[in-house]
């Protein structure tokens, strides 16, 4: 039997994208993973308050698993007050996922991306490229946050970080905050945990 390379190459093409479509994992025109999108509420359908196995399960299935959980011995990093009576901290290189609540029950507190707590490095070594809703992700510039977000984006200078804070949403609510350098570099759901 002769093989034939063009069509088994046709075949296995077929194959891959079909096996990447059923799985709804990515936008196959920008490269981000649908259903984990930066939102005021929570991580694309993952809403603050939903239960700890579903997130993690759902994040690790996209990217693998966690660099640091809290939960291990020796996990060296610290882990801000989230409110409930326990907090666990996991993250995939610069993306941080904070949960809160009794230890047998704990849910999405809170999310930050662009800072590595074992590292304190910003940038994107796993190459996640998480964005909001609207596309906006870490380097994005302040042009490309105010066409994306309009009129629900604020920035105020500040100095002392020789960079630009930015707010997307309404500060008095859940809203998103960040900071501008010469792109963005740190995105995170505020309020955020102490």
């Amino acid at each position: 039997m002769r093989f034939r390379p063009r069509l088994i190459g046709v075949a296995l093409a077929t194959i891959l994208a079909a096996t990447a479509c059923a799985g709804g994992q990515t936008d196959a025109g920008s490269g981000r993973a649908e259903g984990l999108e930066l939102t005021t509420q929570g991580l694309g359908r993952h809403t603050i308050g939903a239960p700890y196995e579903d997130v993690r399960d759902d994040i690790a299935a996209r990217f693998g698993g966690w660099d640091v959980d809290s939960f291990e011995p020796n996990h060296n990093v610290h882990v801000p007050d989230c409110g409930g009576p326990t907090t666990r901290l996991l993250s995939w290189g610069n993306f941080i996922v904070l949960f809160s609540g009794p230890p047998d029950d704990l849910r999405l507190a809170t999310w930050t991306y662009g800072f590595n707590p074992l590292t304190g490095s910003g940038d994107d070594v796993r190459g996640l490229n998480l964005t909001t809703l609207q596309g906006v992700g870490l380097g994005a510039t302040a042009r490309e946050i105010e066409n994306a977000h309009g009129s629900d984006v604020s920035f105020e200078d500040a100095p002392a970080l020789d960079s630009v804070l930015v707010t997307i949403g309404n500060p008095s609510a859940d809203h998103m905050s960040g900071r501008l350098e010469s792109g963005l570099v740190l995105l995170e759901l505020e309020p955020t945990c102490d």
